[in-house]
Formats: structure tokens, sequence, C-alpha cells
């Protein structure tokens, strides 16, 4: 095994990371000598290298990470066996086991090092001086090729976006290649005269599309800015002005990457969109935070508050914690929106903890007395019960998830409600549901001038319910899980 060459192997991990030029010598199907420069491999470079190895076939180009990949880019068709042997003699010369491929790259100007030795020009050929113009060949090779270098980033994003312009670029640049080809610098100069133009026109037309969009940007952010709450999310709106920033830069020299411009401002606005759901989801966590606060403060002010002290507490405690979770950086809305939901389950469960303190001792009519009190006075809305053989407990256990439900909604749900007036409970077995709506004629001789929901609630039984299969699932067992206070009454004897 040869020795390692350390400065090889240190230009392929930069070309990695950097494009840089290489030469490339191969002879045979094993041997080869390669050449990885930052700055363009010379022809004598390359020449030098064919008679180290005792001749050859150069390429030369420039090669270039991609997706964990080294991409080796030609100005002409490479062959299919050329990415084989640069990987042998990387791993060889180099010691680096890397995926090699090669391609051909339109902006790449084949280099009078690459031909063959019989379609090479004569020697001297390229140090020959034009009497008109006092200048070689070289020089003129050289210019086009500085001149090409600034074009190629620009030419490349205007042929792939097929304008009107595209195929006379795709035309002059096969002219220019050619003309290279056969070291014909002079007229491939005076192609790229025409083709400067058309590329500057190109430039001219995407930047001013740039910066369209880097207004309507900043336009909207502004916008954002003036949202309230915006204040909440200043970091990341900050982050997008300056991916504005950044964006533009991509289509400033020497880059004049318009297409990837284009895409961060894109990429802009979808970040933008995501900050107007964050100030969205703020915003309800705020209503929310009103309604638990509402309620907290109904307990805070209850008289028999002394009998809930520990719940309260803990409620005013877990609110604080739930709204700390929208704090940055965190910004966790939902979970915000979970806790506080959770406060006001617990609120509604303390308070009829306090219902049964109310009841405790009571008869069934002073039971039933006390509890339409406190739906006037807690709900505004009246409340009859009829017991139609259930017990007194079971008219309480009844009557007592439905006030912790109306408690636990929002307060305007269920509280005052002008559209919620009267809430009957009858027992027993029987019944149907139904909606009666407002001026509904009875068979044409009564009108009824009350809106009104008739709800049939029954407890689930172990041969499921009337409708379907029931809470049965398909093993017979009953799912979701029945909750205890609602199982069956000889699921629970």
């Amino acid at each position: 095994m040869a020795d390692i060459d350390d400065q090889l192997a240190a230009a392929l991990k930069q070309a990695r990371m950097t494009p840089m030029n290489f030469a490339f010598v191969a002879k045979g199907q094993s041997a080869g000598k390669l050449v990885v420069s930052k700055r363009p491999v010379t022809a004598r470079e390359a020449a030098d290298a064919k008679k180290e190895l005792g001749g050859g076939t150069i390429f030369t180009g420039r090669c270039r990470g991609s997706n964990g990949d080294l991409v080796f880019e030609t100005a002409k068709e490479p062959p299919l066996n050329l990415a084989r042997q640069l990987k042998t003699i990387i791993k060889d010369r180099a010691g680096l086991t890397l995926n090699v491929e090669t391609r051909i790259t339109l902006d790449l100007v084949e280099d009078v090092a690459a031909e063959p030795a019989e379609a090479e020009a004569p020697a001297g050929a390229d140090a020959s001086a034009d009497p008109a113009s006092g200048t070689t060949s070289a020089d003129a090779k050289a210019h086009v090729t500085m001149r090409l270098a600034v074009l190629s980033g620009p030419f490349k994003e205007a042929a792939a976006q097929k304008g009107p312009d595209a195929a006379q670029l795709q035309t002059l640049m096969n002219m220019f290649k050619t003309l290279v080809g056969k070291h014909q610098y002079e007229e491939a100069a005076k192609v790229l005269d025409e083709l400067e133009p058309l590329v500057a026109r190109f430039k001219d037309q995407q930047y001013k599309k740039v910066l369209a969009k880097r207004d309507e940007s900043n336009r909207k952010i502004t916008e954002l800015e003036k949202r309230p709450h915006a204040v909440h999310v200043a970091a990341q709106i900050a982050v997008s002005r300056q991916k504005v920033i950044n964006a533009v830069k991509l289509a400033e020299p020497p880059g004049h990457d318009y297409a990837g411009a284009m895409a961060a401002l894109a990429g802009v606005d979808a970040a933008r969109a995501n900050i107007e759901k964050m100030i969205a989801m703020y915003q309800k966590v705020l209503i929310i935070r009103i309604d638990t606060n509402k309620k907290i403060a109904r307990l805070d002010n209850h008289p028999q508050k002394n009998v809930i002290a520990a719940e309260i507490a803990d409620a005013k405690n877990k609110r604080t914690a739930a709204l700390a979770k929208v704090d940055p950086p965190v910004n966790d809305y939902l979970g915000a929106i979970n806790a506080l939901n959770a406060v006001d389950k617990s609120c509604a469960a303390a308070e009829t903890r306090i219902l049964d303190k109310l009841v405790e001792g009571k008869d069934r009519d002073q039971m039933a007395e006390t509890l339409e009190d406190v739906f006037k006075k807690r709900f505004g809305v009246h409340l009859q019960m009829q017991a139609r053989g259930d017990t007194p407990a079971q008219e309480y256990a009844a009557m007592k998830r439905v006030y912790e439900l109306m408690a636990l909604v929002p307060e305007s749900h269920a509280t005052n409600n002008p559209s919620f007036k009267k809430v009957e409970r009858i027992g027993g077995g029987e019944g149907t549901s139904y909606y009666q709506s407002q001026d509904t004629a009875l068979f044409g001789l009564i009108t009824v001038d009350t809106k009104k929901v008739v709800l049939n609630c029954q407890r689930p039984t172990s041969t499921g319910t009337f409708l379907q299969a029931g809470l049965k699932n398909a093993t017979g067992v009953l799912d979701p899980p029945v909750e205890e206070d609602c199982q069956p009454a000889t699921a629970r004897a």
C-alpha cells in the first residue's frame, strides 16, 4: 500500500465543505494521480501529474460535498468507470473511504489540459501571441474563464427556470464551450458578450423579485408586531426579521442565489404563520384564564369557603403553574390549556363538596328544596325534581353530577344564560329524548312558546343500551370504562 498523502486527504476533507478544483490522471483501471486544490489546477500541473504516472487521460473540474457524498463535476460527460477509479485512488492515496459520484456540469469549461494527448494543441499554442492585440492565447483563456465564473451561478438558474431567454442562453453556452474546446478564446469572448446581457437581465429581474418579496415579508412582520400580545412572541419576530436580511444576502454578489433567497423568504412566511398561531393560542389561554379566575374567585368568596380552603389554595397554585407554561421559551399553550381545564374541574369538584355539606342529614323534601335554592342562586336556573321511583340518594347523585357539569363549563354557558332557564329532573326508567322548538303548533291547537331539550339519560346495563351496541366493544366489554358513580346498580352492589 502506498504512503498516505496527508495533503491530499486534507484537501478532500475541505472539498466536502467548500468546493475545490481537481485534476485527475487515469491510467488503466486502477492507476491514477489526483490533484485537489483551492485554486484552479494549471495545465502544467496536470501535465506533470500525467508525466509522473507515465501517461493516461486527464480529467479536470470541480469537486464538492453533497449529502455526505463527494461529487466530481466535469465539463464533459464522465466515463462510467471514473467514479470507481476516483474512489479507489482516494482510498489508496488519502486513506479515506468516501462515496464518490461523477456528473457533468454546464458551467464548467473544459480545460486544455483535460484533452487527450492526441487532441491537444501543438506545443506552445497557449502561449502564442496575437500580433493585432498583443495578448497571448493563455491570457485570452484566463480572461474568458474568469468571465464565465461570474456568470455560472445565475446562468444555471436562468436556464433551469425555462424563461423566454432560456433557449438562447443554452445555445450561446454550447457555442462558447465548443469554441473554448477548439482554443478559439477570442471568438468565445464574443459569445460571452452576447451571453452576459441576457444573464444580467435575468439577474436584474430575479433580484427585483427578491426585493419585492422582502418588502412583502417585512410588511407582514410589521403587521404582526402590531397584533395584541405580540410582545409575547417578540423573540420569534426578531428571528424572522433577521432571516429576511439573511435571505436577501443570498441574492447579492458573489452568490446571486435568487432561488435560495426566495426559498428562504418563503420559509419566513411559514414561520410568520406559525407565530400568528402562537398569538392566537396565547389569546385562547388568556380567555380560559379569565374563566378560571372567576371560578376561583367564586370559591374564595363563598360563605363556606373554610370547607374547601385546601382546594382553593391548590387551585391557585395550579393556576400559576399552568400560566407559566406559556412563557418563552417553552410556549406550551396546549399544556397550559389542559392545566387550566384541570383547575376548572377541581373548582367544580370543590363546589360539590360544599353541596354535600348543605344537604347532609336532610330528608328528600328538604334536600330537593335546598338544591332548588342552590341552583337558582348559583346558575339562575329553576330546578324541578320528580323521583318517579328513584331513591333520594339516586336523585341527589344525579343532580350532583349535573351541578358539577354546570360549574365546570365556561361561566357564560350555564350561569345566568338567558337561553338556559330550567332544569327538570324526572326519575325512573321510562322516557324518550326529543327537542321541542319555539312556536311549535301541536296538532294545530296548541302553540308552545318555549324551546325545550329532553334527554333520556339511563345507566348502562350489562346487556348494553338501546342505541346500536351501546358501550360494548367487540369482546362484549363496556368500552370506554364506566365511571364508578355511573356503574349499574348491580355492579355497584
